[in-house]
């Protein structure tokens, strides 16, 4: 997860597995600073752009879905082979600061250079 929440623009949510006792008891205050690192994890979710990559712990599997919402509102959630999924993801993040690097260069250019005489 800290690799994850290294990149930059990258805001991953991670959800931990509940023991029985913490589901009976609730939350009690500071416990998951303590021990987060040493939870199991439940699922872990990465919104880049219009997307959302989800992965989900299930018994003994892990499903990989991208869940993306079009311009008309629907929503269409697709389940990927691990593989791809991570490819999709770091696609995306690539093109994302692929885009926000041109507009930096582009607003400098207007700034410095398109002066008005």
């Amino acid at each position: 997860m800290d690799k994850l929440r290294a990149v930059p623009g990258l805001d991953p949510v991670v959800t931990y597995r509940r023991s029985r006792w913490r589901r009976l008891v609730g939350d009690i205050p500071y416990v998951n600073d303590l021990h987060s690192g040493s939870q199991p994890i439940e699922g872990i979710h990465v919104a880049v752009g219009a997307a959302d990559y989800r992965l989900a712990a299930a018994a003994s599997s892990i499903t990989c879905r991208v869940e993306t919402t079009g311009p008309a509102g629907a929503a269409t959630s697709t389940v990927l082979p691990f593989a791809r999924w991570i490819a999709d993801m770091t696609s995306a993040v690539a093109e994302r600061s692929r885009m926000a690097h041109e507009s930096l260069a582009a607003l400098e250019n207007l700034i410095v250079y398109d002066r008005p005489h």
